[in-house]
């Protein structure tokens, strides 16, 4: 997590935190669908926490600066060292992607035989992938 005093200003403490799902101002409904599920296809989690949490993130990182936290996505939690585990929400299809590092294409290129073998059945007018 990076320091609060690695920002020369508002302006960009406030970009650098909101990408990583700690600034206020960014957290909920700031996140749209679309950049939602671009960034988890870029692989970067969004870890969606309450106001309160966050308030208590800026806190610690405010009085630890350096200090490292823990994300765990096979938990859904934010650990901080010596302290407090708090969840945080992600959904099922985007954690499990994450967690086998794949995107969307990969997803589907997981299903190649069974995509060969239906287009193998298709007559030859129809349009086909390769």
């Amino acid at each position: 997590m990076p320091a609060v005093e690695d920002f020369e200003d508002e302006v960009a403490r406030s970009a650098a935190f909101g990408v990583h799902g700690f600034d206020p101002d960014e957290i909920g409904s700031r996140f749209a669908d679309i950049f939602r599920n671009n960034s988890a296809n870029n692989g970067l989690l969004l870890a969606q926490v309450d106001p309160k949490v966050v308030g208590e993130l800026w806190d610690f990182a405010e009085q630890h600066p350096g200090e490292q936290l823990t994300l765990s996505l096979e938990n859904r939690t934010i650990n901080l060292p010596g302290r407090t585990t708090y969840p945080f929400h992600i959904d099922d299809v985007t954690r499990q992607r994450l967690l086998a590092g794949l995107d969307a294409v990969g997803e589907t290129l997981e299903h190649a035989d069974d995509i060969a073998a239906y287009e193998a059945h298709r007559p030859s007018f129809m349009p086909t992938t390769s």
